[in-house]
């Protein structure tokens, strides 16, 4: 079992969340993306899976500088930008020098964008599509956002959370269309602010958690499934490129379906001592499976040969994690990614 000051419930939540990452991005494989089940399955995952980091980031907000975030998001962005940089030069040497520049120039556009490839913003032309990282760029600039509207809040408001919620809710929709229909901004920085919403309802838990007020009962789970049902056949949320189904029902589709899985991993799947072991380690270990699963898609190295998708679901996750076990081992992959 996993020992230690950490929130152990949260780490399992953080762990579920980073599989079903792995998960969902199989929808390129040929195998697995005409598997009905797996289609379900993705669905699923997508109604949730990266709000819930923004809400998880937003429980365990406390105010920090630029570079102390800077540091622990952005390091880690340019590291694995590099490294896929590094790799597409090296694959692509038997080929010609026009095409080794292109490939690598492709590369570092969609690098320095961070996110896009959804925007119908008129300026720009079409953005490139997006790398499985745009989460740390847009997390830099949503906690950057989110102390400075919290620090202005407790200026003029007393720190009222009604108040902090409606600018929250406000910026969050002001940026969706800013980056649906006027302009998009390199380094996720539309996403980060789309995304605040979802930051701010982890804050919201983090205050009502810190005076103790608060637990949930059954009823609550109950009113909260509910939305999650009602949701699901519009709750599609692709936050790399700000787009939602129907923007209202996603937003509590997704905190309701956070909710959930936080009830269950504290309920049922902390009694499970093999399952408690992985998925505490997967989610102690998330943003260096993010990294190294984004070094995966883009080298084409994601897929391995199984053909039953079964398999390939289970071979991909295994591959994953056993290359960032080994990589965690590497003094400063450890430094980097700040790993205890």
């Amino acid at each position: 079992m996993i020992k230690g000051k950490r929130n152990l419930a949260i780490d399992l939540v953080k762990g579920v969340a980073i599989i079903a990452v792995v998960i969902g991005h199989l929808d390129n494989c040929a195998d697995v993306i005409d598997y009905m089940p797996y289609k379900v399955v993705h669905k699923i995952i997508y109604s949730f899976h990266m709000p819930l980091f923004f809400i998880v980031a937003g429980f365990f907000f406390r105010p920090k500088s630029f570079y102390q975030d800077f540091k622990r998001l952005f390091y880690p962005y340019l590291f694995i930008a590099f490294a896929c940089t590094l790799f597409i030069w090296l694959s692509s040497l038997d080929m010609t020098p026009d095409y080794q520049l292109e490939r690598v120039w492709q590369f570092l556009r969609r690098a320095s964008w961070g996110s896009g490839g959804y925007s119908e913003a008129p300026y720009f032309g079409k953005a490139p599509d997006y790398l499985p990282v745009w989460f740390l760029c847009a997390l830099l600039w949503c906690k950057q956002a989110f102390s400075l509207i919290t620090s202005l809040v407790e200026k003029f408001f007393k720190g009222d959370l009604f108040i902090l919620g409606v600018i929250s809710f406000l910026l969050s929709v002001l940026f969706t269309y800013i980056d649906r229909r006027i302009i998009y901004i390199p380094l996720s920085f539309n996403q980060g602010l789309s995304a605040i919403i979802f930051f701010y309802f982890g804050y919201l838990a983090q205050q009502i958690n810190k005076r103790g007020t608060f637990t949930i009962k059954k009823w609550h789970l109950l009113l909260v499934s509910l939305v999650v049902l009602v949701n699901l056949p519009w709750g599609t949320i692709l936050l790399a490129g700000c787009k939602y189904q129907c923007y209202l029902l996603n937003v509590f589709g997704a905190t309701g379906t956070t909710i959930i899985i936080y009830y269950l991993c504290k309920r049922y799947l902390v009694k499970i001592p093999v399952l408690v072991d992985f998925f505490g380690w997967a989610g102690m270990h998330s943003m260096l499976i993010l990294c190294v699963h984004s070094f995966l898609i883009e080298t084409k190295l994601l897929y391995p040969p199984p053909s039953y998708p079964i398999l390939v679901l289970v071979a991909s996750i295994l591959y994953c994690c056993v290359l960032v076990w080994l990589l965690a081992k590497i003094s400063f992959i450890r430094r980097l990614f700040q790993l205890r």
